[in-house]
């Protein structure tokens, strides 16, 4: 498996972010956006910048951004899908509350 060449860059805070997370039955579907990522965040998406993880807390990644005072973008999708889009300090919150969320309950997605 060879990993895409943004991601052997170093570790380094992301200067934009764009996430979709897609609900499933029982769990998400994370895709981001390739692009230069935290090495925590990175080492939780597949050779494909995907992961799935059980649960997503929509509500505390708002709590942090209005804590921050940032702005992102939340953008609702008809089919219950959100895409998030954050940058400069607003893209390091988003991935460091999407890492989180991945390392508690990250499972690989299968190809």
């Amino acid at each position: 498996m060879t990993e895409p060449p943004s991601q052997k860059a170093p570790s380094a805070p992301p200067e934009a972010i764009d996430v979709f997370c897609s609900p499933g039955s029982a769990d998400w579907r994370i895709y981001v956006r390739p692009t230069r990522l935290p090495r925590a965040l990175r080492r939780c998406l597949d050779e494909h910048w995907e992961a799935v993880v059980e649960a997503l807390d929509f509500d505390d990644l708002e709590r942090q951004m209005a804590n921050h005072r940032l702005e992102y973008q939340k953008r609702p999708s008809t089919a219950g899908g959100v895409q998030l889009v954050g940058h400069g300090r607003a893209a390091a919150v988003i991935a460091a509350w999407l890492s989180t969320a991945l390392a508690s309950g990250v499972r690989q997605v299968s190809s």
